[in-house]
């Protein structure tokens, strides 16, 4: 399957606060390299430069939910201060579990362990200065340290300060004594007195318009919360994390967190240098870059964050819909079951987790999860309106919407549009809706539960169509016998299968993630898919699928096919027919493994998996053909980090399902890997008629 990296040779300007990537001169690079898109509905800071075919997605370009977004860094592009001198970086005492200091004078927490990671990643030591935020924050604007490990983007900081990409977004919290019940939000704070630590993005954010109350400005969030204890204040603006953790060592038992977020508060945590100095922003912004790609990041804030957010007296309730087989559906004995519920349960014996799985109407979950009563969707695919509530894991499986019709009234519809003017069976709730409203804004939608209903309405006549998920309509169609139906070859709609939690729950999703991570690298990933999704795979005979692929190799295979056929006309033609093939299929066999392309016959109908590739393949993209053989393996083995390779799948698979020969064109693709050099490739896909087979081929272009 051929990707494209859609960051066409980027850096970030190490002269501008928005860190816009520009575009490198055509060199090759020996340093370490890596990218991660960001995503607009995820309040990503930058922008990306994408290929020709390769856009971002309103809503949705790949980064952490938590806004976590890398630009591909450049290393030749910026030099890094001399490797002998050690960063010193100041520390405030008492904002965990970001900054703390243990009673040593160590500092400590995920901010400094971040960039102390930071920092190694691009060979470079870091000593802490640490003092009270008013101080520390004094000691940068003065330049009497290099940076700071923590500090919310805020206009008020702008002329002061320079900023790498946000590593964290987090939104604030309301903290009351127990007794008072009538503070629900910020304008619910009018006439009372509330605390803030001195300095602080709370401060700032108070003071940004007159709201009518006073404010007690104290050395330390830890002094603020006992004055609210002690009554000397009526409240404290915090980020939540910082209030839950400072409740927990505290022990200020008469205080409480009110449940609503401050949503008007959210607040971007980045590293930042003096404004000015690019020299030390790029060293930060590259090292940053390589944290999250190897996954120091994840780590990190999983160490840090999950057991304050992780819920400590219950099960972790995980939703499901539960008629909605082979994903997740309840058995004969109303057991929850399918691909989705085993591959949680594995998740949860990795993690050390106690879920409890709770299947029903799909709308029930979707509104049980908006509502709090459940914490996770173990199967959801991603839009940019849910993008807008929802947090998102990376795409664990690709599956595809297909039209349904009946056999005697046509061609199932082929794209979204052809679905205008028609009556058409759409599961409530479905992802699909969305794409549909869009692009055929007057099709007459009938909202069916299930996509068992949604078959039978078309079975019946009801509508004149349908709109399936492909796996799930293969089921339904065998399990009863439904002959009568056609489903489309076409794909309407790739669609991204995610677990997802509400927004600000990053450490529940961190679990997840890493959970799939090591479910994969172990292989037990491969073994449940194949359980309930091998009998849906659709194989393509060897021989043609060598045919095909010759279709697409340059004009000497033509010619060597051609010179074979005339030989075989005058010195073979008494040979039998299945010798001819034999010896046919061993020529082409010899001819692709010896091309200077790179040829595979792969799907993607439900995932990455590979027909045939000849050896060039996997060598022009780095990887094995071992590292290939596992289903969807693709996009880890070439591109590594799991959410970067999300987001280069779902832009591939986009491009493909619209059919148009030149979006699977992708030229001059850089491909980075750490500790080696840069490389770059032009790559084409080309469909197989009738078939989800696609001819995959690669060639290197590298000057």
């Amino acid at each position: 399957m051929n990707v494209p990296c859609p960051l066409r040779r980027q850096r970030v300007h190490n002269a501008m606060k928005t860190q816009s990537p520009l575009r490198q001169p055509r060199a090759r690079q020996t340093q370490r390299a890596t990218g991660i898109c960001s995503r607009k509905g995820r309040r990503a800071r930058a922008g990306c430069h994408l290929g020709q075919h390769q856009r971002c997605r309103p809503g949705r370009v790949h980064a952490f939910r938590s806004t976590v977004f890398l630009v591909m860094v450049a290393f030749g592009m910026c030099s890094s201060p001399s490797a002998e001198t050690p960063v010193l970086s100041g520390c405030e005492v008492d904002y965990p579990p970001f900054c703390i200091v243990h009673e040593d004078g160590r500092a400590d927490g995920f901010s400094v362990e971040l960039m102390r990671a930071a920092l190694a990643e691009m060979g470079r030591e870091v000593t802490f200065r640490t003092g009270p935020w008013a101080e520390v924050r004094g000691w940068l604007e003065r330049g009497e340290v290099d940076a700071l490990p923590l500090v919310g983007r805020t206009p008020e900081r702008e002329h002061l300060f320079d900023f790498t990409v946000p590593y964290m977004t987090m939104h604030g919290a309301i903290v009351l004594r127990e007794e008072t019940g009538d503070v629900h939000s910020v304008t619910d704070l009018r006439g009372r007195r509330v605390g803030v630590m001195q300095g602080d993005n709370a401060e700032e954010f108070l003071r940004r318009e007159d709201r009518g109350l006073e404010i007690l400005a104290t050395p330390t969030f830890s002094d603020a919360f006992h004055a609210l204890a002690e009554g000397r204040c009526d409240a404290v603006v915090v980020q939540r994390l910082v209030a839950l953790r400072l409740l927990e060592e505290t022990g200020l038992t008469n205080l409480k967190i009110v449940e609503r977020p401050v949503r008007e508060f959210a607040q971007d945590f980045c590293f930042a240098v003096k404004e000015g100095d690019s020299e030390m922003l790029s060293v930060l912004n590259e090292g940053l870059a390589l944290a999250v790609a190897d996954g120091t990041h994840r780590r990190l804030h999983a160490k840090w964050f999950a057991h304050i957010e992780l819920p400590a007296d219950r099960p972790i309730v995980v939703g499901g819909d539960h008629h909605y087989p082979p994903f997740e559906f309840l058995d004969k004995k109303g057991r929850p079951t399918g691909f989705t519920v085993e591959l949680t349960r594995a998740i949860a014996r990795e993690m050390n987790m106690h879920v409890r799985i709770q299947l029903a109407p799909w709308v029930d979950i979707v509104d049980g999860l908006k509502q709090g009563q459940i914490d996770a969707v173990q199967g959801i695919f991603y839009t940019p309106e849910r993008d807008r509530t929802l947090s998102f894991s990376s795409q664990y499986l690709a599956s595809h919407y297909v039209g349904v019709t009946r056999g005697d009234d046509g061609a199932p519809p082929e794209t979204l549009a052809a679905l205008a003017g028609r009556s058409v069976a759409v599961q409530a709730g479905d992802a699909i809706l969305e794409s549909v409203a869009q692009e055929a804004p007057d099709a007459r939608i009938v909202a069916l539960e299930t996509q068992e209903d949604v078959l039978r309405a078309v079975l019946d006549g009801e509508t004149d169509c349908g709109v399936a998920v492909r796996f799930s309509a293969l089921h339904f169609i065998s399990a009863s016998g439904w002959s009568g139906l056609r489903l489309g070859k076409q794909s309407l709609f790739a669609g991204e299968y995610c677990y997802a939690v509400p927004l600000g729950n990053d450490a529940l999703l961190a679990q997840f993630t890493e959970g799939l991570r090591t479910l994969k690298d172990t292989g037990e990933y491969h073994r449940i898919y194949e359980k309930w999704f091998a009998v849906y795979e659709e194989h393509f005979h060897w021989t043609d699928v060598l045919r095909l692929a010759a279709l697409i190799a340059a004009p000497l295979l033509l010619v060597a096919i051609l010179a074979l056929l005339w030989s075989w006309s005058l010195k073979r033609q008494v040979r039998a027919r299945t010798r001819e093939l034999r010896e046919q299929e061993t020529f082409l066999r010899t001819v692709l493994d010896n091309l200077p392309v790179g040829v595979a016959v792969n799907s993607v109908e439900s995932g990455v998996t590979f027909d045939y590739m000849n050896d060039l393949f996997a060598k022009i993209y780095r990887t094995s053909r071992e590292a290939l053989s596992v289903p969807d393996a693709f996009w880890h083995a070439v591109y590594g980090d799991d959410r970067f390779s999300h987001e280069m799948r779902r832009r591939v698979l986009d491009d493909c399902a619209s059919g148009d020969p030149e979006r699977m064109v992708w030229t001059d693709v850089p491909l980075a890997h750490e500790g080696e050099e840069t490389t770059y490739i032009t790559a084409r896909n080309t469909p197989i008629h009738g078939t989800a087979l696609m001819i995959s081929s690669v060639w290197d272009v590298t000057e």
